[in-house]
């Protein structure tokens, strides 16, 4: 009986290390500003005094960030040559983006810096759409076949405005919502002001 509780024990701490392990093998892709589609300018994202994604329109502490994919995260039945799973890290922090409140079943849903994972709060993906390039959307549980998508949609973006500008709510924190099927993507610009 000792055995046998000792083995499932040191099973369970191998999947938990070699799960915490996998945020190693995440490689970058992609580097740039964390940035806002608004009126066909890249305007970016920032983060406010609580850590959170902010929005100030006025290009002042641009939030760099690099998307890191994250092979663990591929899905069976997922297209590659569309959509790259990942993580949305932040250097200077070195955190990762996360959503605090995932497992709500709707949004809005609310951001914070975050030491790395591969988990539902940290999973992004990047997804090449014709006629748009590329857009970094939040899935967190979403799943390929469609029967667990997040929020209700599947693929969060910021909560836009008009021309995609982003509405600021308290403390200018931008909440990650549905918006529009799917929601209106980040992107990640050389430049943003």
């Amino acid at each position: 009986m000792l055995f046998t509780t000792f083995i499932t024990i040191a099973t369970a701490l191998t999947i938990t290390y070699t799960h915490a392990a996998a945020v190693g093998e995440c490689v970058t892709v992609r580097r740039g500003y964390l940035a806002a589609n608004v009126s066909d300018t890249f305007k970016s994202f920032t983060l406010n005094k609580a850590g959170q994604l902010a929005y100030t329109g006025d290009g002042k502490k641009p939030l760099k960030v690099e998307f890191r994919h994250c092979p663990v995260l591929d899905q069976p039945g997922g297209d590659p040559s569309i959509d790259t799973p990942g993580q949305v890290y932040i250097p200077a922090h070195k955190k990762c983006l996360a959503i605090t409140n995932q497992p709500d079943a709707e949004g809005p849903y609310h951001t914070a810096l975050e030491e790395c994972a591969t988990t539902w709060p940290f999973v992004f993906v990047m997804r090449d759409v014709p006629d748009i390039g590329e857009s970094v959307y939040w899935i967190g549980s979403t799943d390929v076949e469609g029967t667990m998508p997040q929020g209700g949609c599947g693929f969060l973006g910021y909560d836009a405005g008009v021309k995609g500008k982003p509405v600021r709510h308290p403390g200018k924190e931008v909440f990650v919502t549905c918006g529009g099927y799917p929601g209106t993507p980040f992107r990640i610009a050389k430049k943003a002001c």
